[in-house]
């Protein structure tokens, strides 16, 4: 697969970045000696992975060269990447069959998908490539009604970090926003042969400071469960287990049911705020 520019330029900043982060120390190597660039230098990741520091140079500049699988796994190896971390880069490089496609089910699939939804017992909602929500329960409206009573909702992106509301219904909001930018760009790796979404990463940096800063670090997540914690409607917070699945036969949509874990009064603030215990 041979990759357009934006592909090589995202390729080598996330490969940059990466190297930049790692503490010289957990490798064994001496630190002692004056540095121009934090994390490792390319000769020590080059001398780590069996590969020529030219490589690793040009694969960080952006040049159009040949990257092998087992390259990759080498470079993935000498930077410890973990595997969220891994399979972006392998993404990144072209070496996984590209997954673009419809980012929303056959037309005849829908009614079946959203009665499915409504039958979970807990807050339940279907989101698309983009983020978009694609159907949801009554649950779910309850507990987000900023972002899914909408008429057309719009990406969870946007609702973090355009939507004030977010700020006050997601505890922990700017760790919540983090992690929210990072799973998405481990999930979308080939955006960048797609112009039209590419507009949209744009657009959203611009309109968001945050986001920006954020996507300028080139991390990656997977989705996957854990504790989350709303304020609700009530004022009162209410935490939740995520529970998140992919939907088998069906053009990369995820399901997320949370289940409620206990139940805490909120403190109103004078604002109308509440602030987390």
């Amino acid at each position: 697969m041979t990759l357009n520019s934006d592909q090589r330029a995202a390729l080598g900043a996330f490969v940059r970045a990466h190297r930049e982060r790692l503490d010289p120390t957990s490798f064994g190597l001496d630190i002692s000696s004056w540095r121009r660039t934090a994390g490792l230098r390319r000769e020590e990741v080059a001398q780590l992975a069996g590969l020529s520091v030219t490589w690793i140079t040009w694969i960080e500049q952006g040049r159009d060269i040949s990257v092998s699988a087992g390259s990759l796994a080498k470079l993935a190896g000498a930077l410890r990447m973990t595997t969220a971390e891994q399979e972006y880069l392998f993404e990144l490089a072209g070496r996984h069959k590209s997954e673009k496609s419809s980012a929303r089910p056959e037309f005849e699939t829908m009614p079946l998908l959203a009665a499915c939804v409504r039958q979970i017992a807990c807050p339940a909602y279907v989101l698309d490539r983009f983020w978009h929500p694609i159907c949801w329960n009554e649950l779910a409206e309850q507990l987000l009604p900023a972002w899914l009573s909408q008429q057309s909702p719009e990406s969870l992106l946007h609702f973090f970090f355009l939507n004030p509301a977010a700020k006050q219904i997601a505890l922990d909001w700017k760790d919540r926003a983090k992690r929210v930018a990072y799973e998405f760009r481990a999930a979308n790796a080939n955006i960048y042969d797609d112009a039209d979404f590419m507009h949209w990463i744009s657009e959203l940096r611009k309109e968001s400071v945050e986001f920006d800063l954020i996507w300028s670090e080139h991390k990656v997540l997977n989705r996957e469960g854990g504790q989350r914690s709303f304020v609700e409607p009530a004022g009162t917070m209410q935490h939740y287990n995520q529970v998140v699945a992919n939907l088998a036969g069906t053009a990369r949509l995820t399901l997320t049911i949370l289940v409620p874990v206990s139940v805490s009064p909120g403190v109103a603030t004078s604002s109308g705020q509440n602030k987390k215990f």
